[in-house]
């Protein structure tokens, strides 16, 4: 994919020839692990047009596809085809992989690994050309495409940057000049050539640099260079090394966003162990049951529950928690403001996360890719609500609370389902007596035990009631009345 598509058989790389089935293999590689409809796949290769023959057609070119690559790797499902491929079959997923673990490196202080590995990560690329580029330009396969060119170009600089770090500046003018050249709207890549001139005591060539960039800037967008472009050029002015170390990309923060973990939490021993069983599977050699939906009424706790286990597993995420009310039953949270939101949590600069929804999921599960993360989703709405902030990587556990039974999340994303359901009446009794203190619930077992009726042995309404029998600590539990 990085690069003219290409297919290794028995006798190496190959070309496929014809142009639609170009386009059916790129939806079902952007589609990978997953099933895509013939109608998808008639609208990708002739968009409004499609022949009266379509549906045979796509036919012929997965039986065409199949016979390139293997049938294994197609599976027919219903009315369409999923295409099945390993971490290390498709060369964007290595590449996203790689740029992960390096990353992580720079984060780690590891510069020369991490170095080492953003040129390997780099070296996947088709020099000069940008991912699928003989593929015809398609809806379904854009945010794909610019989200991969996106993170090549971040990689290029973090790479050259890492470089500058290490003392290495005569070694990167040359790669700096032809990438300032090929996207010269960039204000880093000028900034890293700069600071690579200077270093190599080439004042005047910096200083021409700035020149160009400032000139290049005016032209097409008709603005200044930025505030560190600006800094950088009156320190080489004034014969000053700059004072900034360059540094590699923003290095990925270490979110902790779990709410406060709940007072007082009493029972769901049941639901616990579920939950706990569903983390050693997910750590076990398949990977699975990376995500699970805590399903249940209003008032019956699933907040409640998601927070407490969460902050019992927490210390096994270290690369983070992550969390979202996503509000589906009052003003529901858009996909894109939550992404948003985990993406600057994670370090990417506002300026750099897409307004596109499809992009900043894409750029989401690249940033996530490789690390253990503890993703929690709160009152979701629906599955299409969630579906665009689940994470690609089985070392991240997604765990999503709804009204809704969110079937589409189970049966399309194999989520694993745990329905919730009003506490038993001895949980709800030590639920009261753990609020309002053992003693007094002791001294009145039956009014304790029609307060939990009353509440329907609901949590919240629970925790309500003994709120305002709270207030008044000398009144009897009998007096209390919805």
């Amino acid at each position: 994919m990085l690069g003219p598509l290409r297919v290794r058989g028995s006798g190496g790389w190959v070309r496929i020839a014809a142009e639609q089935p170009r386009v059916v293999l790129a939806v079902l590689l952007e589609e990978a692990g997953r099933a895509v409809s013939t109608d998808r796949l008639i609208d990708a290769v002739w968009e409004d047009r499609p022949p009266r023959t379509a549906a045979n057609t796509v036919a012929a070119y997965v039986l065409r596809l199949r016979r390139l690559i293997g049938g294994d790797a197609f599976i027919t499902r219903g009315r369409g085809y999923e295409l099945s491929v390993g971490d290390d079959d498709v060369d964007a997923l290595v590449f996203e992989r790689a740029l992960a673990a390096a990353r992580r490196d720079l984060h780690a202080g590891r510069l020369e690994c991490g170095a080492v590995r953003l040129a390997g990560a780099l070296a996947l690329w088709t020099r000069s050309e940008p991912a699928l580029a003989d593929v015809p330009s398609r809806p379904a396969l854009e945010a794909r495409v610019a989200h991969l060119e996106l993170l090549r170009h971040g990689a290029a600089e973090e790479h050259t940057a890492v470089l500058l770090d290490l003392g290495r500046h005569a070694e990167v003018v040359d790669d700096l000049y032809r990438l300032a050249a090929e996207q010269p709207l960039r204000e880093r890549r000028w900034e890293l050539l700069m600071t690579a001139l200077q270093r190599c005591d080439r004042r005047a060539d910096a200083l021409a640099a700035y020149a160009r960039a400032r000139k290049v800037l005016s032209a097409e967008l008709g603005v200044e260079p930025d505030a560190r472009l600006r800094h950088l050029h009156e320190a080489i002015l004034a014969g000053q090394r700059a004072a900034r170390p360059v540094a590699a990309e923003r290095p990925l923060a270490v979110p902790a966003q779990l709410p406060a973990d709940v007072s007082g939490f009493t029972g769901r021993a049941r639901e616990l162990e579920a939950l706990d069983a569903m983390l050693a599977a997910a750590d076990g050699p398949a990977g699975a049951a990376a995500v699970c939906a805590v399903a249940g009424a209003a008032g019956v706790g699933k907040t409640a529950l998601a927070v407490h286990w969460s902050h019992r597993v927490a210390a096994r995420f270290s690369d983070g928690q992550l969390y979202a009310n996503l509000r589906g039953h009052a003003t529901p949270t858009r996909p894109i403001e939550a992404l948003a939101r985990f993406l600057r949590a994670l370090g990417v600069p506002g300026e750099r996360v897409p307004a596109d929804v499809d992009e900043a999921g894409a750029l989401f599960r690249s940033v996530v890719a490789g690390r253990r993360m503890l993703i929690l989703l709160d009152d979701a709405r629906d599955a299409e609500q969630v579906r665009p902030l689940l994470p690609g990587s089985p070392e991240c556990l997604t765990l999503v609370t709804s009204r809704d039974r969110l079937g589409g999340l189970i049966a399309r994303d194999g989520a694993r389902p745990l329905a919730l359901a009003a506490l038993a009446d001895g949980e709800a009794h030590r639920l009261l007596a753990t609020l309002l203190g053992a003693t007094r619930v002791a001294a009145e077992p039956r009014a304790t035990a029609e307060v939990a009726r009353l509440c329907g042995n609901l949590p919240l309404a629970l925790r309500l009631a003994a709120a305002d029998l709270a207030i008044h600590p000398d009144s009897s539990i009998r007096c209390w009345r919805p």
